[in-house]
C-alpha cells in the first residue's frame, strides 16, 4: 500500500526505474514521489530517477476483417502524409497539349500521372539496372588539364551548376590527379550547360559492341504503330551510375576544385551503348528506342 500526503490528490502511476523494476507510487509534491518498493519498504525518489513504463510486445495477433467472434474491432486512424498538390505532374502539366482528347480520357490520363509522381518529375531518378564501365587499352597514361579558362561572367554560373550536381548527388570533390577540362555551350534558349572534355579518355576507350538504334529503322517501326506515346528520360544518362572503381577517369576541373562523377555523364564514348542497354532490360519488347527518347508502341 503506498501512501500520499493528504494535501494532494491521491493519483496511483506506474514506472520503471533505470535497472528494469517496475514500480508503483503516487505523487506526493511536485517532482518527489514516494514509491513503495516490492519488499515493502518506501522510498522518496526524484521525478529524473524515473522513466516512462514501456511494456514490451512479445506477440502479434492477427484477425480478419469479417471476423464477427471478438465483436467490434477499432483501428488507430493513421492520417495520410501530406502532399504538395501543386507539384503533382497533373497539375503541372500544360492542359493545351491534351487538347485533342475527350474529357474522360484527360481526367484518367492525369489521374495516371499523379499516381505515378515518382517516375514523372523534374529531378532526374536513379536506374540500377545496368553501370557504365570504361574499358581502357594498355598504353592509356592518365593526363592532368588545367581548368580552362571562363569569362568572370560565367563563374557564378558554373558554380550554381556544380553546387545544384551535388545537391542531387551526381559528383563529389576529389583530388585524383586525372582531370579532364570543362566547356560551357550556350543552349538555344540562352543558359548555360556544362560539358565535359574527354577527347584523351575517349581516345584509349575500348569501344562497345552494342549495336545502335538507326534512325531510320525506329521511324519505320513505329510508322506501323496505331497509338505511340513518346517519353523523354530527363537528363537520362545522369540516371545511370559509374562502376565506382571507373569514377577516377571522369574526373573533372573547374576555376575553383575538382570533381569526380558518380553518375554516367554526357560525353563519354560508349554512354549511349550503356543507356540503351539499360533500357533493354526493362522494356524491350514494348520499345523502340533513338538515345534517351522512348517511343512506346
Amino acid at each position: 500500500m503506498v501512501s500520499r500526503s493528504s494535501f494532494w490528490k491521491r493519483t496511483q502511476i506506474q514506472k520503471r526505474l533505470p535497472s528494469g523494476r517496475l514500480v508503483k507510487f503516487i505523487r506526493n509534491y511536485q517532482h518527489i514521489y514516494i514509491v513503495s518498493m516490492p519488499n515493502g519498504s518506501k522510498r522518496h525518489l526524484h521525478a529524473n530517477k524515473l522513466r516512462k513504463l514501456v511494456v514490451p510486445v512479445t506477440h502479434i495477433g492477427i484477425i480478419l476483417e469479417n471476423d464477427a467472434e471478438l465483436g467490434e474491432v477499432l483501428a488507430v486512424h493513421i492520417p495520410p502524409d501530406k502532399i504538395d498538390v501543386a507539384n503533382l505532374p497533373g497539375q503541372r502539366i500544360d492542359l493545351s497539349y491534351l487538347s485533342h482528347l475527350p474529357e474522360e480520357q484527360r481526367d484518367a490520363l492525369l489521374q495516371l500521372l499523379d499516381e505515378f509522381k515518382e517516375c514523372f518529375r523534374d529531378a532526374p531518378g536513379l536506374c540500377t539496372v545496368a553501370q557504365h564501365d570504361i574499358h581502357l587499352t594498355d598504353d592509356f597514361k592518365p593526363r592532368q588539364t588545367r581548368a580552362y579558362r571562363v569569362p568572370e561572367l560565367l563563374k557564378a554560373e558554373i558554380e550554381k551548376q556544380i553546387s545544384k550536381l551535388l545537391k542531387l548527388d551526381f559528383t563529389e570533390e576529389t583530388d585524383i590527379p586525372m582531370t579532364n577540362g570543362v566547356v560551357y555551350v550556350t543552349k538555344p534558349d540562352k543558359s548555360i550547360k556544362l560539358c565535359c572534355d574527354y577527347k584523351h579518355l575517349n581516345k584509349y576507350t575500348i569501344a562497345d559492341s552494342t549495336p545502335m538504334k538507326l534512325l531510320t529503322e525506329c521511324m519505320c517501326k513505329v510508322a506501323q504503330a496505331k497509338f505511340t506515346s513518346s517519353c523523354y528520360a530527363k537528363p537520362g544518362f545522369w540516371q545511370l551510375l559509374v562502376r565506382p572503381e571507373d569514377r577516377w577517369n571522369c574526373d573533372f576541373v573547374t576555376h575553383h576544385s575538382v570533381w569526380t562523377w558518380k553518375c554516367m555523364p554526357f560525353g563519354l564514348r560508349n554512354a549511349p551503348a550503356t543507356c540503351i542497354k539499360a533500357i533493354c532490360k526493362i522494356c524491350l519488347q514494348f520499345v523502340s528506342i533513338v538515345m534517351h527518347t522512348l517511343m512506346i508502341l
